[in-house]
């Protein structure tokens, strides 16, 4: 096992460039391993814990992309949701993964916005209605939804800067 690790590690760290998610993949290839039925029997050995290391990450990536296809609940009240299928596929394993972090904490942190704000950043941000259509459904000025997206801009900046910093 130890002479197979490090080309294990290096091989799945390329894939998914996240440690915890690294480390897991490779636990779970040597569960594999140790759960053959006939490990004796396995005539290329580093071959068959690459291709059960690729298939494990792609079983991790497809369960990421699967969760993303669903739609986020952001706010119950008024039935909105972000879907974040509607833009541009990910062209590899890391920007899938990566993909999915932004988006889990982008809708954390809009269920930390107040309701009012978190319901014009979604509406004119990700759903794309322009503010005009917006002060008419809400019955609310212009300018009013403007200071609402603009505090929730702020609020989101200032959480989005604390994660990229840590």
């Amino acid at each position: 096992m130890k002479q197979h690790e490090r080309v294990l590690q290096h091989f799945i760290w390329k894939k998914v460039k996240d440690q915890t998610l690294m480390e897991d993949i490779l636990q779970e290839v040597w569960t594999k391993l140790l759960e053959h039925p006939a490990p004796e029997h396995i005539q290329r050995l580093r071959s068959w814990l690459l291709t059960v290391a690729l298939n494990l990450v792609y079983d991790r990536l497809r369960q990421r992309n699967r969760l993303c296809s669903i739609p986020l609940n952001v706010d119950p009240e008024f039935g909105q949701s972000i879907n974040p299928t509607r833009w541009v596929e990910p062209s590899s394993p890391s920007d899938a993964l990566e993909r999915r972090e932004f988006w889990e904490a982008l809708e954390a942190e809009l269920m930390r916005l107040p309701s009012a704000q978190r319901e014009v950043f979604v509406q004119h941000e990700l759903e794309a209605v322009p503010f005009k259509e917006l002060s008419q459904r809400m019955g609310t000025s212009i300018n009013t939804l403007l200071s609402r997206k603009r505090y929730a801009v702020l609020q989101l900046r200032k959480r989005f800067i604390y994660f990229t910093t840590k």
